[in-house]
């Protein structure tokens, strides 16, 4: 007798033969089945059987049947009428779905599916058009993050109230630059984010952003930053535009002017202050001003400093 579990294992091997996974079609455990299902080495008319067996109980095998992207397009068109919205949803999600059945599928009753329609990279953009005006946020909402949807669509969806939706606009690479530059001072945080993040930006705004709200962009970038980008957020910085974080970066970088590590070093903040006298480009000076500080870890830190360049 087979082990627990060896054919679910069977079911979803790619290399099982054709001929036993039609065997293992008809196991009365719907995991086995719905393994099956997956399956991509699992013949088409294997594919079909359990498509039809609306009798199953278990729905979300269909729903499996309807994800394989080698589904007929005959059997595709069948589960999306199935009765169950999470089976059509599957369907509208399927890259493979034919076109006349996305244009059906878009305009289902079940937000569900119409989401679906919205996240398939096979959708035309004048189905992406018609989604962005769904009533569902969930059915707008996924409207920006797919590559066919229009710049024209993207900046309409810019201006949605829903903020994952102008989220998704903000990541998208096909974004226009200056739709771009709107999100960039949108009232969401997260949006601004991915504002910063989409590879898109123009380096203007992401510098900004780095400076103002995602101070790792900048982190990220620390060795290429020149001393023009460093005068930059020191300008920001001691104007009150910029993290607190700002100013850990210019004690750290070798580039950073000395008149501002001199104003740095004269900061309120313990923690600059030991940044200051960790750095090892800060003049002797400074580091000798330091070694007298009321705090004792700025003084320890401006004193190992020293004894290290002895």
């Amino acid at each position: 007798m087979p082990a627990p579990g060896s054919f679910i294992l069977e079911a979803s091997d790619p290399n099982t033969p054709p001929d036993v996974l039609a065997q293992l079609a008809e196991d009365p455990d719907p995991h086995v089945r719905a393994r099956v299902a997956e399956n991509p080495n699992t013949p088409p008319d294997v594919l079909a059987q359990l498509a039809n067996n609306t009798d199953d109980p278990d729905s979300w095998v269909r729903a499996k049947v309807a994800r394989n992207p080698n589904m007929p397009p005959d059997v595709l068109a069948q589960l999306a009428e199935d009765p169950d919205s999470y089976v059509r949803a599957r369907v509208a999600e399927n890259s493979n779905t034919p076109p006349n059945l996305l244009a059906q599928l878009a305009n289902d009753p079940d937000g569900l599916v119409r989401h679906g329609v919205a996240l398939n990279p096979s959708a035309p953009p004048d189905l992406l058009a018609l989604l962005a005006n769904d009533p569902k946020d969930w059915g707008r909402g996924a409207v920006p993050g797919n590559p066919n949807t229009s710049p024209e669509v993207l900046a309409q969806l810019a201006n949605d109230p829903d903020p994952y939706a102008r989220a998704g606009v903000a990541g998208n690479p096909n974004t226009p630059p200056e739709v771009l530059a709107q999100l960039a001072n949108d009232s969401n945080a997260d949006v601004r984010h991915t504002v910063a993040r989409n590879p898109k930006t123009p380096p203007d705004i992401v510098f900004l952003l780095g400076v103002s709200q995602c101070p790792e962009l900048l982190f990220d970038r620390f060795q290429y930053l020149t001393s023009e980008a460093l005068n930059r957020i020191s300008d920001e910085y001691f104007s009150g535009n910029a993290v607190p974080s700002m100013a850990l970066l210019l004690a750290l970088h070798p580039l950073t002017p000395s008149n501002v590590i001199q104003q740095l070093a004269e900061s309120v903040d313990v923690n600059i202050r030991v940044a200051v006298a960790s750095s090892s480009t800060t003049s002797e000076n400074i580091l000798n001003t330091l070694t007298r500080d009321n705090h004792p870890d700025v003084r320890r830190a401006a004193t190992t400093e020293l004894n290290r360049r002895q």
